[in-house]
């Protein structure tokens, strides 16, 4: 599409850039600098997190880069104290959501004698192969594997988000984390590192630590109250930095810009 657009238009075109899975794939390397010749060649590019507004900087995109909005509620809505912590994962199951990390994470809890429960909620490809490590861990009992709900069905069901991803922009369901007042920890890729300030609104691991995710998970379960300051923490940041009156406004500005 962004190759058509410059192709195309006679007036300024603005992309917003989603993201890329940087995978070891010939295809979609070559996608990708195709993408980049025609962002280059934009009017304005919107990028969705500062790691990517840095990586098409890097890479010659001369272009505003700004934020996008998000549906903030007025009110950081009520949750109980967990007593038994519940620890939700979502998203597409494929590689780049690295779902193998969390069911190492759960047989290293069960190895310590945490009561930690997991649900997964998702479908894709790699569901049969989740499917199997949780059987090689014997974490059936542990870790269930759900299909798509409603979001707010799913934080029902849940006291912790957790992402594992190997790669992430910013990722919608953080922000609905935030949002609903569900604590969160995450691997620091990509522009997670513009929602979650690790120990402030809520926790970052390395990608692909297990052993760190599992503690930061121990040490939620031993003290339940530090989730409080958390989700009151990450709501605050929903509201002074993706509220979607300021977001909306810094898009207007910006197309108010190029018709000037």
């Amino acid at each position: 599409a962004d190759v058509h657009g410059v192709w195309a238009a006679k007036i300024p075109i603005v992309s917003t850039v989603h993201g890329w899975l940087f995978r070891p794939d010939w295809k979609e390397q070559a996608y990708g600098l195709i993408n980049l010749w025609a962002l280059r060649r934009m009017s304005a590019v919107v990028a969705l997190s500062t790691y990517y507004r840095d990586y098409l900087e890097e890479r010659g995109v001369a272009a505003q880069h700004i934020a996008t909005g998000f549906p903030a509620p007025e009110h950081l809505p009520e949750r109980a104290l967990a007593t038994l912590l519940r620890v939700g994962m979502v998203g597409r199951l494929s590689w780049e959501k690295n779902h193998p990390m969390l069911i190492r994470a759960a047989a290293l809890l069960r190895e310590r004698q945490v009561p930690i429960t997991f649900r997964i909620f998702g479908d894709g490809p790699d569901a049969a192969a989740i499917v199997d490590a949780m059987a090689n861990q014997q974490l059936q009992d542990q870790v269930q594997l759900l299909p798509y709900q409603p979001i707010d069905a799913i934080f029902d069901q849940i006291d912790v988000l957790a992402m594992c991803s190997w790669m992430e922009n910013l990722p919608y369901v953080l922000l609905e984390a935030m949002a609903a007042g569900v604590p969160m920890v995450a691997t620091g890729v990509g522009g997670v590192p513009d929602l979650i300030e690790d120990g402030f609104s809520g926790r970052l691991v390395e990608p692909d630590d297990e052993a760190g995710l599992a503690d930061v998970l121990q040490d939620w379960a031993a003290r339940p109250e530090v989730l409080s300051s958390l989700r009151s923490a990450a709501w605050q940041r929903l509201q002074n930095d993706f509220h979607p009156q300021r977001m909306c406004a810094e898009h207007v500005a910006l197309y108010q810009s190029l018709i000037a």
